[in-house]
């Protein structure tokens, strides 16, 4: 009962989460050019908190619900990358944490799945399984990792490079599959009422801040937490550059004789 609580409440966030990434991408698009760039900042925001919460979806097992809650080619995206994190950890409830702990890190490699816009390159596959394989000195293959993991080990067994690579496209696919589908305002939920924002202008003003208050009152969940602190960290190293590109220079004092 308390997984399935938990489960319910994850769907909850996550369908929250998309309706907020689509009605502030449809501020942006009805907006004029003097607020634009602010509104498109904040979209992406949004779009990026709801793609990153994926994560919980994933360890929740939310896709293996029946009846499936997203559209066919969301959940054909949910399914194939199940299929492989439940050759390497144990399906159910139990491994939780485990999963958690496995999408966290293939999440640095994401970028690189030729599915994602923009990817980057690499050709180190056993450079990502050592990293999903292991922290550090830890091998997770092997004990517990630091953090508290339901006693168990990660893995079943370790993931070879090409496993590995497989693995992280396979989340960039995902990820970019919301990606697309968030900015598009298209369907993702099999309820197509989950899909459904306003479109008048006032009418989203007071959908936004409903929906974020619901939000708010929900107790955060370990991977949200993590998503709104990552999110923070990077918003301060933005801003320290972009304060240190906008200060002026001093010239040095000249040294009297």
């Amino acid at each position: 009962m308390a997984h399935e609580s938990a489960a319910d409440g994850c769907l909850e966030r996550f369908i929250a989460l998309t309706k907020l990434a689509r009605l502030t991408q449809r501020q942006a698009n009805q907006s004029d050019d003097f607020s634009r760039m602010v509104l498109i900042a904040e979209a992406s925001t949004a779009r990026e908190r709801a793609v990153g919460y994926t994560a919980e979806c994933i360890a929740q097992e939310i896709y293996k619900r029946q009846p499936t809650p997203f559209c066919p080619d969301v959940q054909a995206r949910f399914s194939a990358l199940g299929r492989i994190i439940d050759q390497y950890i144990q399906p159910g409830p139990q491994a939780l944490e485990q999963r958690r702990a496995l999408i966290e890190r293939a999440e640095k490699f994401a970028g690189f799945s030729p599915h994602v816009e923009g990817h980057d390159e690499t050709d180190d596959n056993q450079g990502i399984a050592d990293q999903l394989n292991a922290i550090g000195s830890e091998n997770l293959f092997r004990s517990v990792r630091a953090r508290e993991v339901g006693g168990h080990r990660l893995l079943r067994l370790p993931f070879r490079a090409q496993r590995a690579r497989e693995l992280t496209d396979e989340l960039g696919r995902l990820h970019q599959e919301f990606r697309d589908r968030l900015r598009t305002i298209d369907h993702l939920f099999s309820d197509e009422s989950n899909d459904r924002v306003a479109t008048l202008p006032q009418e989203i003003a007071f959908e936004v801040e409903a929906v974020s208050r619901r939000l708010e009152s929900k107790q955060v969940d370990p991977t949200l937490a993590r998503i709104d602190a990552e999110a923070r960290k990077q918003k301060e190293r933005l801003d320290r550059a972009t304060s240190s590109s906008l200060s002026p220079m001093v010239a040095p004092e000249r040294s009297s004789r």
